[in-house]
């Protein structure tokens, strides 16, 4: 008898052992399918298309994509670098803006404030042209940008002026405007 009760509660032990193993397998499953559903969208391949067929405005997003390991693509500082010196070699304020946060960050490249605020204060004039001319949602976004920052980026600090451009942007749906804005409002 002893060994038949003993039996049972050791079938009973593995039994609830296995249990919380489906469990924890189960939990981590959530866990998992969650996780991918926070993963942001890969590139898409048009921007790609377009970066590559020498499109500035693309090639300067495939620089931020590489400069902030977003849309899929881990931080990539060459990557970043060299399609933002295609975007900027065009003439692209956006393309400017980027190779001025490499030259700011020293990504596969010295750091040089000189330079990134040469850059800064080209960007800003090209960005103001296309955001008020076009209500292009990067530009805002960009430009948003360049009032945010303390550093100066080529405009003097100004919360109000950078909210406004986010909130043009992000009516446009753009993703990183929607992000930044979701940051001030956190802070």
């Amino acid at each position: 008898m002893k060994k038949t009760i003993l039996t049972v509660m050791m079938l009973m032990a593995c039994g609830m052992g296995m249990q919380a193993q489906r469990a924890k397998t189960a939990k981590g499953n959530a866990t998992t399918q969650v996780e991918k559903k926070g993963v942001q969208e890969p590139i898409a391949p048009d921007v790609v298309a377009k970066a590559k067929a020498g499109d500035a405005k693309a090639q300067a997003l495939m620089s931020r994509y590489y400069r902030a390991g977003e849309r899929g693509v881990r931080k990539n500082p060459a990557e970043a670098f060299r399609w933002a010196k295609l975007s900027a070699d065009q003439g692209s304020p956006f393309g400017k803006y980027e190779l001025a946060c490499c030259y700011e960050l020293g990504l596969d490249v010295d750091r040089s404030p000189y330079q990134a605020q040469s850059l800064y204060e080209q960007a800003f004039e090209g960005l103001e042209q296309l955001a008020s001319a076009s209500n292009d949602a990067h530009a805002q976004f960009y430009l948003g940008s360049c009032y945010l920052y303390e550093k100066g980026q080529g405009a003097e600090q100004s919360y109000a002026e950078a909210m406004r451009l986010y909130l043009l942007a992000a009516q446009q749906n753009d993703v990183f405007a929607l992000q930044n804005l979701g940051g001030m409002y956190a802070n």
